[in-house]
């Protein structure tokens, strides 16, 4: 058991630098955690992550005796990751363990994204890790040189991990507030681009923001049907610039959300978004409404 709040910071000096790393955990390995979270990955282009993990490795992150603590706060300046989460990561269900493990989170999970190359943000858990506070994604591009800001998907929610808070007003919070989701080249096992037959043109994908998960196992379920999946693409700073190449969803991708869904653009910023809008999910139903706004 880890007792008290953990900060790390990683970058590029030390023994990861240059190192290919499968899977990075800023909390415990099968070791709980009592108290926060802190976290920052530095601008760091020569450091590979397939998976980064803001909480544990089939852990606990839970709350400090006084009620405080609980929390994670994971910031991502830079290096190359193909999944980025907010969450842990928990054990699937086998039949010698049919309930799995939940890693849960008893805080909250607040994750920035301001710089580095990632296929895809998810805030939530991994396979089986309910977070039971609030879930804030920011998309904030620092416009670093260095450490540009490269992300071809979002989730609010998690992958294949149900998110279901127990606290009344708390659910995933997407914001788009400055940068790009981008569309990537669609390739073949081999690495290679895929050609359109039509045009002989690579064929694009991805590039889209969901407020809630990936996958069946990944539905939101609030406390209230008056709660739900928050996707607000800009800001109120008119210098800012907030684009989605691909489509923006309020509800999950494959994912059931038992709430409502609200899509919010915040036009005081340069807004763009190229594809479609949905105030619900892709494949997946929402059992509430789903509002799409647009505040000038």
């Amino acid at each position: 058991m880890i007792s008290g709040t953990t900060t790390i910071e990683l970058d590029n000096n030390g023994p990861c630098g240059e190192t290919d790393i499968d899977e990075y955990f800023c909390g415990g390995n099968y070791v709980d955690v009592i108290g926060d979270v802190n976290a920052t990955i530095s601008c760091s282009n020569g450091m590979h992550v397939k998976r980064l993990y803001g909480g544990c490795n089939q852990a606990l992150i839970k709350k400090k005796a006084d009620g405080t603590g609980g929390n994670v706060n994971l910031t991502v300046l830079g290096g190359e990751y193909e999944c980025v989460f907010g969450g842990s990561k928990g054990r699937p269900e086998t039949t010698g363990e049919p309930q799995g493990f939940n890693a849960y989170i008893e805080g909250d999970v607040n994750l920035t994204i301001r710089g580095g190359t990632i296929d895809t943000v998810y805030g939530g858990s991994n396979i089986k890790g309910n977070v039971h506070g609030r879930i804030i994604v920011n998309i904030d591009d620092a416009n670093s040189h260095e450490c540009p800001l490269v992300v071809h998907n979002v989730y609010g929610g998690g992958r294949n991990a149900a998110y279901a808070p127990d606290t009344l007003g708390c659910y995933p919070e997407v914001n788009i507030l400055n940068g790009t989701i981008s569309k990537r080249v669609q390739v073949d096992s081999n690495g290679d681009p895929i050609l359109d037959p039509n045009t002989n043109q690579p064929i694009m994908e991805c590039g889209n923001v969901f407020g809630g998960g990936f996958g069946n196992a990944a539905a939101v379920t609030t406390t209230s049907s008056a709660y739900g999946p928050k996707v607000t693409i800009g800001s109120a700073t008119s210098t800012n610039e907030a684009t989605v190449e691909g489509n923006v969803y309020g509800g999950g991708d494959a994912a059931e959300i038992i709430g409502s869904t609200t899509v919010q653009f915040d036009t005081r910023s340069k807004v763009t978004v190229n594809g479609d809008v949905f105030g619900g999910g892709h494949n997946a139903a929402v059992n509430g409404s789903a509002t799409v706004n647009i505040n000038e």
